[in-house]
């Protein structure tokens, strides 16, 4: 099966909705945080950022704002070891 990762944005204001949205993730699919707010979600290659869009919007209040996008291959960081090596694997 092919994957793509998708880079996700999210704003949340307390721990609460916080654990909410990366349960919602982990119902998804494997993801890791990159930094606080932003993940990595892999995900079958036959998804779009739109219809993750709609399923993560109907998980959070409408006040947060989303960001979603799917990485390319051309990219670069500097990371945790286990994030690091995540991202290598998987792009």
């Amino acid at each position: 099966m092919n994957f793509k990762v998708f880079i996700i944005c999210v704003e949340l204001n307390n721990k609460r909705a916080i654990e909410n949205f990366e349960s919602s993730l982990r119902q998804l699919g494997e993801w890791k945080i990159i930094v606080p707010g932003t993940y990595a979600l892999k995900q079958d290659f036959s998804k779009t950022s739109d219809q993750l869009k709609r399923v993560l919007l109907s998980k959070i209040t409408p006040d947060h704002k989303l960001f979603i996008m799917k990485s390319s291959v051309d990219a670069s960081w500097v990371l945790t070891a286990d994030i690091d090596q995540w991202l290598k694997f998987n792009l």
